[in-house]
């Protein structure tokens, strides 16, 4: 069986803000910054 994740078409802006979201958690992680 297949699981299907149903997305708008136009999700550009959501992929932009998770990669921005990882990078500035791998940003803070390597300062040293733990929560």
């Amino acid at each position: 069986s297949t699981i299907r994740i149903p997305m708008r078409e136009n999700n550009r802006s959501l992929n932009l803000s998770n990669a921005v979201a990882i990078i500035l958690y791998e940003a803070w992680r390597q300062m040293g910054f733990n929560m």
